[in-house]
Formats: structure tokens, sequence, C-alpha cells
């Protein structure tokens, strides 16, 4: 009976198909994907005025841009050359020119996985 109206199981495949390949495009189209939406840019922390002693470049994803700013204030008061990172988060810094650095940290907690990233000048 199908056969009849046109419509095949194999065409209704290859439409299903179409359909699937045309949603993956519209996706991958998208700047960064779908995780670029949750990239949030929290500016900057300057601990010590006129002098270059600050955290710039903070980025976060999954966190917000205040509370990761607390977290990085405490983290600096408390130990800011610790290559450990502030506590319960697993960090890895690369350092680039003769002074500073991009740090980025990792935690994963309610199943997400939050991240914090900045570059710090000396």
């Amino acid at each position: 009976m199908n056969a009849r109206a046109g419509w095949t199981p194999t065409l209704a495949v290859a439409l299903a198909l179409l359909v699937w390949f045309a949603a993956a495009a519209a996706q991958a189209s998208v700047p960064g994907g779908a995780d670029a939406a949750r990239v949030s840019q929290c500016g900057r922390l300057v601990f010590t005025p006129q002098s270059g002693d600050k955290y710039v470049q903070i980025r976060t994803s999954h966190i917000g841009c205040r509370k990761a700013r607390r977290l990085l204030r405490r983290y600096r008061y408390n130990g800011p050359y610790s290559n450990k990172g502030p506590r319960g988060w697993s960090c890895h810094f690369r350092a680039f020119r003769a002074v500073g650095g991009r740090t980025r940290c990792v935690r994963r907690s309610s199943g997400q996985r939050r991240t914090i990233g900045w570059s710090y000048i000396d």
C-alpha cells in the first residue's frame, strides 16, 4: 500500500537522515557550538593599584562572575603563588612571556564541569 502512495520505508529513512544532518550542520555553523553561550567574560581583578599585580581576562563556565571573582580574591590573599589553585579545584598553569601566565581550573560539581580561567601579570 505504501508503494502506491509514493511513501516507502527507504524514503522515510532518507528523509530522517536529511533532517538529522541539517540539524547537525546548523549546530556546527554556530561559532563555538553550544558551549559558547555558557562562557562568561568577567573582566579583571586589580590587587595593587598603580601596578601590574592583577588577574585579567577572567572567563568562567557554569559559574557566575561574582562567585568566581570572590573565589579568586580569596585564593589570591591566601596564597597566590601556589600551583595547586583554589581548594577543591584542579588547575593547570602555563607561563607566557618573562612574567605572568594563564591558569585554568576545573571542578566537577552536580554533574557539571565548572571552569575558571585567568591570566596573571606580575
